[in-house]
C-alpha cells in the first residue's frame, strides 16, 4: 500500500510539514509515514601526527549523533501525537541514518506524496530542496511555515503535453476533484491557447470539477502568484523543472523562483511521474 510521507526535524515548518501530511493522509485515505533522518558526520582523515584528536573527534560525533537520534525520536512522537490530534489513525514512524535523498530515493516506490518544510533543518538550503524535487519521481508537497487547510487549488497549465497529464491526473484524483479547480495559463490569449484551456477544463469538468480557466500575462511566478493571491486559492500544483539544463542556467527555472517567494503550499508533479 502506497503512504502520504511527511519529512520532520527540528525546523519549525515541522509543525506544518504534519498537518499537511495528515490532511493528505485523510484526503487521499492512505496510511501517514512521518520520516527523521539524522545525517551521520563524515569524519576526519586519519594521520599518524593527528590520531589522537582524530580518536577525540570521531567519539564527539559519535555523541552528537546519539543525542541527535534522540531529539529526532522525541520529535516523531510529537509528530505522531499531533498526527493522531488531526484525526490520523496510527501514524508510522520511521527514523534513519543517513543523507535525506538518498533515504527518500530508497522509499519513494511506496509513497503517493513527500511532503516537505520549504525551511529544514537537515536541507537547509533552497538548492538542496530543489534537487531533491528534481531528483525524486513522486509529487512533493512544499509547505509554508502554518497550515491551512485547501478549499481550492490552482493548477499551472501551460498546454504542454506534461500539463496535459497533469489535468488527467488530477482528473483522476478524487481526493482533489473535490476541491474547485482553477487552471491557469500564463501566456497570450490566443485561438490556440483557449482552445488548450478548453480541452483541459473539460477534462476536469468530466470528472465532476468546478472548474474556471484563466489567461494571464506578465512574468510566469509573479503572474501565477498574483492570480493565487487575488482569489485566495489554498494549493498550487506545477511541474517541476520543466527546462532543460542549459536553459534553466541562462533563464532561472520558474520552480526554483515558485519556492523562494511561496508563502502557500506548493505540489511537484515530475515529468516521470506523469509519464508512468
Amino acid at each position: 500500500m502506497t503512504h502520504i510521507l511527511a519529512c520532520i526535524d527540528s525546523a519549525d515548518t515541522s509543525p506544518a510539514v504534519c498537518d499537511y501530511a495528515a490532511w493528505a493522509s485523510l484526503n487521499f485515505v492512505l496510511p501517514l509515514t512521518l520520516l527523521n533522518v539524522v545525517d551521520r558526520p563524515a569524519g576526519e582523515e586519519i594521520r599518524p601526527a593527528s590520531l589522537a584528536h582524530v580518536l577525540e573527534a570521531l567519539s564527539m560525533d559519535e555523541k552528537r549523533h546519539d543525542l541527535a537520534l534522540k531529539q529526532g525520536l522525541i520529535m516523531l512522537q510529537n509528530a505522531r501525537e499531533r498526527a493522531i490530534a488531526d484525526g490520523v489513525k496510527q501514524p508510522e514512524l520511521r527514523q534513519n541514518d543517513g543523507e535525506l535523498l538518498s533515504r527518500l530515493l530508497e522509499m519513494e516506490t511506496d509513497m503517493r506524496w513527500i511532503v516537505m518544510g520549504r525551511h529544514s533543518s537537515i536541507c537547509p538550503r533552497l538548492n538542496q530542496l530543489e534537487t531533491i524535487i528534481h531528483a525524486l519521481h513522486k509529487p512533493i508537497l512544499v509547505t509554508p511555515s502554518s497550515f491551512n487547510p485547501p478549499r481550492s487549488l490552482m493548477l499551472a497549465y501551460d498546454g504542454s503535453e506534461e500539463t496535459h497529464m497533469g489535468v488527467e491526473m488530477l482528473a483522476a484524483s478524487p481526493a482533489l476533484t473535490k476541491l474547485p479547480v482553477h487552471l491557469v495559463m500564463i501566456a497570450a490569449k490566443t485561438s490556440k491557447n483557449l482552445e488548450r484551456l478548453d480541452a483541459a477544463e473539460a477534462i476536469l469538468q468530466s470528472a465532476g470539477c468546478d472548474v474556471r480557466t484563466a489567461i494571464r500575462g506578465g512574468r510566469v511566478e509573479l503572474a501565477l502568484q498574483s492570480y493565487q493571491t487575488e482569489h485566495d486559492i489554498g494549493l498550487m500544483i506545477m511541474g517541476a523543472f520543466g527546462h532543460s539544463r542549459v536553459r534553466r542556467f541562462w533563464l532561472g527555472s520558474t520552480t526554483s523562483r515558485m519556492i523562494r517567494a511561496a508563502t502557500r503550499p506548493l505540489l511537484f508533479l515530475p515529468k516521470s511521474y506523469l509519464n508512468m
